[in-house]
Parts: C-alpha cells; sequence; structure tokens
C-alpha cells in the first residue's frame, strides 16, 4: 500500500508539471514579450540557421500586422490651430488641407500642431498646392518636432507636388507652418504621417 501511495504522489506531481508547464507555453504563445538581450536582433542583422537562407537585410515579416508603425496625422485630433485645418480630399491619402492666411501683419501664416503619442522616429508625407494664387506665388512650408525646425520649403509654387520628410527622434509635439505669399493658396498634405 505504500507504494501505490508513493505512485500517487509521483503521478499528482508530474500532473501539476504538465499543466503549468502548458499554462506557461500557452501564456507565450498569446502574450509575446519584445525581444530583449542577447536575442534580439535588429534590422540589416542577419540570422543563423536554415531560415537564414530565404531571409534578406530586412527585418522578418509577422503574419500580424504591424500595429503602432505609422500614424496619420489626419487620424489625429490637432492640440492647436485645429480650426485652420480640415480633413478633406482623397479619403485613401489621408489629406488635410490647410487655406493661406491673409498675409496681413497679425495674420502672417497658419500654425497647427499635435501631440504625438509614442515614440516616433519619421514625419513623412507630400504637400500640394492649388488655389487661384498666381504661378509665380510662393508658399514655405516648415515642421517642427519639440520647436526645432525639422524640415524647410520656401519654394512650393502652384500645382506643385512635393515630398516632406523629418526626424522626429522621439518628439512629442510637432507642428506645421504655412506662410504664403498670396492668401488665395491652399496646400493639402497627402499622407502626413509619423512613423517608428
Amino acid at each position: 500500500m505504500g507504494g501505490r501511495s508513493s505512485w500517487n504522489g509521483h503521478a499528482i506531481v508530474i500532473t501539476v508539471l504538465t499543466v503549468v508547464g502548458l499554462l506557461i507555453a500557452a501564456g507565450a504563445w498569446f502574450y509575446p514579450q519584445p525581444e530583449k538581450g542577447f536575442f534580439r536582433r535588429t534590422s540589416g542583422q542577419s540570422t543563423s540557421g536554415p531560415s537564414s537562407a530565404n531571409s534578406s537585410s530586412q527585418p522578418a515579416r509577422s503574419s500580424r500586422p504591424q500595429t503602432g508603425q505609422i500614424r496619420y496625422l489626419s487620424d489625429m485630433a490637432p492640440a492647436g490651430g485645429g480650426s485652420f485645418v480640415a480633413n478633406d480630399g482623397p479619403a485613401d491619402r489621408h489629406a488635410m488641407v490647410i487655406h493661406c492666411a491673409s498675409g496681413e501683419s497679425n495674420d502672417r501664416s497658419r500654425e497647427v500642431s499635435w501631440k504625438i503619442p509614442g515614440p516616433y522616429s519619421t514625419l513623412l508625407g507630400r504637400v500640394g498646392i492649388s488655389g487661384k494664387m498666381d504661378p509665380e506665388q510662393r508658399v514655405q512650408l516648415e515642421w517642427f518636432a519639440d520647436g526645432a525646425r525639422i524640415y524647410n520649403n520656401s519654394t512650393l509654387t502652384l500645382d506643385t507636388d512635393t515630398e516632406f520628410n523629418g526626424e522626429l527622434a522621439g518628439a512629442q509635439d510637432l507642428r506645421v507652418r504655412l506662410t504664403c505669399t498670396s492668401s488665395a493658396g491652399v496646400a493639402t498634405l497627402l499622407d502626413a504621417a509619423v512613423q517608428r
């Protein structure tokens, strides 16, 4: 009888350890943690083993969507100057429209700002200039991250479509300034976004 109770005790211990192991495995499967320490891969670093034969210097793609990698400004409420910007234009391009200021001494430019949630590294997008302004009139587009200017183009003209980008380096305040030589100008920001 002593041998049988010993056997039941071992069976219980083995069953408990099996259940605990399964719970840990399920937790790791459903709640993956970011790679840390020695096994962390960075972009451009190759992996060893059989899977590296079909991988390039690009990081491995996951079957799950990469949420939070890019955030469009049109999806965020402005922190300041919201009356100067409107989500207008092609929806698939995340378009935002800013009309030029009057040019009077107390109304020289338009500024819109956003609070950036989380550490993003890059600002990117395109700007198009339209309106009933003369073709020789100029528009200046400036972007600021935490008060430092990260992009400046003062040669935008009618019917231009220009790419813009700038280094955010984890900035939390993002601001755009539009200065025009004609009040008839309109700037359309297309796919303006912050990217990790």
